[in-house]
C-alpha cells in the first residue's frame, strides 16, 4: 500500500495527480470504475478543469459504475448514474463507452455487468471511496473476496449516511454493486478517505490488518493500492 497523507486544501489535487499517474502508467486506454458520494466531488472538479485545459485524461477509456440503488423511488433522479452524468459530463462524452448499472436489468441478471467488464479485459483501474462501516462500492460488512456483481441489502448505517434527510421508510434498501472480486483483480486501486465520519475506518486502514467485517481491509494487500488520506483524520492520534 502506498499512503499519501495530505491536508484538506490539497486533497483533491493530490488525488488528481495520483489518478493522472495511474492512467499514464495504464496506457493504452482501458477500463476504469468510478465512485459517487461527497468525497470524489473535488476530484471530479479537478478532472473538469483538466479537460477545460485540453488534458483529456480518460479519452478512449471504458467507464464503469461501482454501484447503483435498486429501489430508489425517484430514479433516475438522485441515482448514481444521474450523479456521474452531472459531475463527469465532459469525461463521459470523451470515453470509449459509459457502462451504467441498470437497477432493473442488472439487479435481475448481475452477470450481464460482469460480461461487460470481462469484454474489455476486466477492470484496469478502480477509484474508491469508503463508508463509515468500511464498505467499498456497496460491498457491505459480510461481503466475500470472490464476489462479482451482486445485489445487496444496505445496512442501516449506510442508509442513514446517504439519506439522512429522508424518513427511514422512504430510503432505498437495496443496491447492485461490483463485487470485491473484480476490485481485487484490478491492476490499480485509488482509495480516497476524507470526512470526519471516516475517522474510525481511516484508523483501521492505517493499522493494516484484515478484518472480516470491514470490507475495505480486504483490499489492503492489493499490490497496486494507493490511499489518499485527509491528514485531519490522523492528527488526533498523536
Amino acid at each position: 500500500m502506498r499512503l499519501i497523507v495530505t491536508d484538506p486544501s490539497h486533497f483533491d489535487q493530490r488525488a488528481g495527480e495520483e489518478l493522472s499517474r495511474i492512467l499514464r502508467e495504464a496506457r493504452p486506454p482501458s477500463s476504469i470504475a468510478v465512485p459517487t458520494g461527497s468525497t470524489p466531488q473535488g476530484l471530479y472538479r479537478w478532472l473538469a478543469e483538466q479537460y477545460a485545459l485540453g488534458h483529456r485524461l480518460l479519452a478512449g477509456w471504458h467507464i464503469f459504475m461501482l454501484d447503483e440503488y435498486v429501489d430508489l423511488a425517484t430514479y433516475p433522479e438522485g441515482s448514481f448514474q444521474d450523479y456521474l452524468r452531472h459531475h463527469l459530463a465532459a469525461v463521459l462524452a470523451d470515453a470509449a463507452a459509459f457502462h451504467p448499472l441498470d437497477p432493473v436489468l442488472h439487479a435481475a441478471e448481475p452477470w450481464r455487468y460482469d460480461d461487460a467488464i470481462d469484454a474489455v479485459g476486466g477492470l484496469r483501474v478502480a477509484v474508491l471511496g469508503v463508508g463509515g462501516n468500511g464498505h467499498v462500492a456497496f460491498n457491505e460488512p459480510g461481503s466475500h473476496d470472490d464476489e462479482r456483481t451482486h445485489v445487496v441489502t444496505l445496512s442501516e448505517l449506510t442508509r442513514e449516511a446517504n439519506f439522512c434527510d429522508l424518513p427511514p421508510a422512504m430510503r432505498p434498501t437495496r443496491a447492485v454493486t461490483v463485487g470485491l472480486g473484480d476490485l481485487r483483480r484490478a491492476q490499480s486501486l485509488l482509495l480516497l478517505i476524507a470526512g470526519e465520519t471516516k475517522r474510525a475506518v481511516a484508523q483501521l486502514v492505517l493499522d493494516g490488518a484484515r478484518l472480516d467485517d470491514v470490507p475495505v481491509t480486504h483490499l489492503l494487500d492489493h499490490p497496486g493500492l494507493v490511499v489518499v488520506l485527509d491528514e485531519g483524520l490522523v492528527a488526533r492520534r498523536r
